[in-house]
């Protein structure tokens, strides 16, 4: 343990004394091999296998199952427990309950890639079948995981099947972002009207042969259409995660996933869960309307007037046809869980426990493969797989089978030199074939409208130099990036290369602290973006590639609200300098040290200068706090000190960080959080940064 001694200056001067471990590093990551195989002379897949209590059994052997394809017993030639690479988290206590008016833990570690669980949530508000409550239900889980039971290396994703849109297209770490999103989530009230075999809440008395209501055509046709929708956008979450190694978790949130026999829809899904297979993605569907008891009268129906109309005899017809309705809708659900090797959640009005129970589970799995005897595979017949086990009081979640066509090796043709920026800058994943570190910064100036700058750090021992004949340097690098909408829809997109000229003796300075890259992104109206931006290295090839959820708030409305926290590097004079316009021309900079905005490394005997606006405080009741993280820990927790506020429109904040020398060296998250202690209100943003050696 090291004593560290941090003082911080926000318009006043208080110390801190505070006892911290030195974070310890990471696990090196698991890269498993490919997953799930099917070839002319080899099966290999992954399967599960769970005790009466859910838990994993991690100790079988190859004597402990039999596995047959199409009810012929196989010889396993090939059989091991593999560990996920999603078990890598340092972090993995879980954040405490929060209160009301408290601010969401930071990520433990923004600057490491590829650690963490992988979480990957798809929420079915497109479905016809949508109800208030449903939407409420879902809407419910999600903020209950992220605030009770998400770890703070996790990466989380949520798409939507409405309109196949997403709220985070990334994975991000970042619970203030999800939250936030998370209660956008609205029942759209267009995708309701798809037919029902009954009059859900209905006056009988003012209604005519109400006894049977069969589904039109139409009805048909608008359930198919829907749920081609929903299996489009689990398509394309397959897609995304397919380059990632391992098995991999998706929960489909649903209504009810209603599939007419011979429809388009019915298709799709076989296809779609043999692309499932294929990529190791497994399926966890869970039905979010809760307890449900097939066939019940509800309140809202009319007793009287169907005792009017029909009797027992409407009563029962209404009853069986609710009770046909309920298993069609989850017949889909559970094919798709059942046919990827997942589980089927239904009956249960708590979701929460049951998807961490899932998530923890899914850190290791059996890995085992055979030679078929018929091993040749060709058309499209289906080949039924089953896993027995020996002992009876064990559980196996295994894929039901495979279609007979061979797998082969996708060779890559890009279609034109740049199609490998064009695969990075769509990934939701980075890519890191250069060290590079991507900052955001809302709401600075208010001239040129809203927009976002952006700052972009590449490590100068990462790119290539190629030598001129003056005894210069020449550095060559492409950029791309692209910000959009909600819907998807562009909103702004650039693509430039850059050609520099370096003189011989900057060279060692690009090496030491690298380059930085600004450019102002404009955004016209408030919303969340989704922001991407790739770099190629001309020379070399290599590809790095960074992403960030963006939210702009409106700060001429009455909310209170809080601008990004913005750091600032020391000039040779020790005054703090805050980033600025760039224009295309000059947006390219190279640091005066590791202290820039952009970098943010500090050592012993450091200042960390920061500054941050508040918007449309209702009172001069304000008081700051500090917060310092570790490894998803508070390592400093400041006594709340009140601010001196001049204009409760628009105020600017600054504040320093004095890093000692004694000071841990590791990765660090520093939070500012403001309270409005008359109005009862909170707002916060923290800042990651990293000590280094001296």
């Amino acid at each position: 343990m090291k004593r560290i001694l941090i003082t911080i200056a926000i318009s006043f001067l208080v110390s801190f004394n505070v006892f911290s471990q030195t974070p310890q590093p990471s696990p090196p990551v698991t890269e498993d091999a490919e997953v799930i195989r099917v070839d002319s002379s080899l099966v290999q897949m992954d399967f599960q296998v769970v005790d009466k209590k859910d838990n994993p059994v991690k100790n079988l052997t190859s004597g402990d199952i039999e596995i047959y394809q199409d009810g012929k017993l196989q010889t396993i030639t090939n059989f091991s427990y593999v560990g996920s690479r999603q078990n890598t988290s340092n972090s993995t206590v879980k954040p405490e309950k929060l209160g009301k008016n408290e601010p969401p833990i930071p990520p433990s570690s923004v600057r490491s890639k590829g650690q963490g669980r992988l979480i990957t949530f798809v929420v079915d508000d497109g479905n016809c079948q949508s109800s208030l409550g449903g939407i409420n239900s879902m809407r419910e889980t999600l903020l209950k995981f992220v605030n009770e039971e998400m770890l703070p290396n996790d990466r989380v994703a949520i798409y939507q099947t409405k309109g196949g849109s997403a709220l985070i297209r990334q994975y991000s770490s970042n619970k203030e972002n999800l939250l936030r999103l998370i209660k956008k989530i609205r029942l759209s009230f267009q995708g309701l009207n798809c037919g029902s075999g009954i009059f859900d809440s209905v006056d009988y008395d003012q209604k005519f042969n109400v006894e049977s209501k069969a589904l039109t055509e139409t009805d048909k046709q608008t359930r198919d259409s829907r749920a081609v929708g929903s299996i489009g956008v689990l398509n394309y979450v397959i897609d995304r995660l397919k380059p990632v190694s391992g098995r991999k978790t998706v929960f489909f949130l649903s209504e009810g996933l209603a599939i007419p026999i011979g429809g388009l829809a019915s298709s799709l899904l076989q296809t779609m869960s043999d692309k499932a297979l294929r990529s190791s993605v497994v399926f966890y569907t869970i039905d979010v309307r809760g307890l449900v008891i097939p066939g019940s009268i509800q309140a809202s129906d009319s007793i009287a007037g169907i005792s009017r109309r029909g009797g027992e005899g409407l009563t029962t017809t209404i009853s069986n046809t609710r009770s046909t309705e309920l298993s069609d809708s989850r017949q889909g659900l559970a094919n798709l869980a059942y046919s990827t090797g997942g589980d089927f959640i239904k009956d249960q009005n708590f979701f929460t426990d049951k998807i961490e129970t899932i998530i923890e589970n899914e850190t290791g799995y059996y890995l085992a493969a055979y030679d078929p005897d018929d091993n040749k595979f060709d058309g499209k017949e289906f080949h039924k797989i089953e896993i027995k086990l020996k002992n009876n009081d064990l559980k196996v979640r295994s894929r039901a089978g495979f279609y007979g066509t061979n797998e082969k090796p996708n060779k890559v043709q890009p279609k034109s030199a740049d199609s490998p920026l064009y695969q990075a800058i769509s990934s939701p994943f980075d890519e890191d074939g250069i060290e590079m570190r991507l900052t955001t910064i809302s709401e600075i100036e208010r001239k040129k409208g809203e927009f976002v700058r952006t700052l972009l750090f590449l490590d100068g021992k990462d790119l290539t130099f190629v030598d001129l004949p003056n005894g210069n340097k020449k550095l060559i690098f492409d950029i791309a990036a692209v910000t959009l909408d909600e819907k998807s829809k562009v909103v702004d997109e650039f693509n430039r290369t850059h050609s520099l000229q370096i003189p011989a003796e900057s060279v060692k300075s690009i090496l030491e602290n690298g380059l930085v890259y600004t450019a102002d992104i404009p955004i016209k109206k408030k919303g969340t973006y989704n922001f991407r931006i790739v770099v190629r290295d001309n020379a070399s090839k290599r590809i790095s590639s960074s992403g960030e959820v963006l939210e702009i708030r409106d700060s001429n409305n009455d909310n209170f609200s809080m601008s990004g926290l913005i750091t600032g590097e020391i000039s040779n004079d020790g005054s703090p300098i805050f980033p600025t316009s760039k224009t295309p021309e000059n947006a390219i900079s190279i640091p005066l040290n590791s202290t820039n905005s952009a970098i943010r490394k500090y050592r012993g005997g450091d200042r960390l200068h920061f500054t941050y606006t508040l918007y449309n405080s209702k009172s001069d009741n304000l008081t700051t706090q500090i917060r310092l993280f570790s490894d998803g820990k508070v390592v400093v927790e400041g006594s709340e000190k009140p601010m001196q506020v001049n204009d409760l429109k628009k105020f600017q904040a600054n504040g320093f960080l004095q890093i000692t020398p004694s000071v841990a060296i590791g990765e660090y998250v520093l939070q500012i959080v403001v309270r409005d202690k008359k109005n009862n209100k909170t707002v916060s943003q923290w800042i990651d940064f990293e000590v280094v050696e001296r």
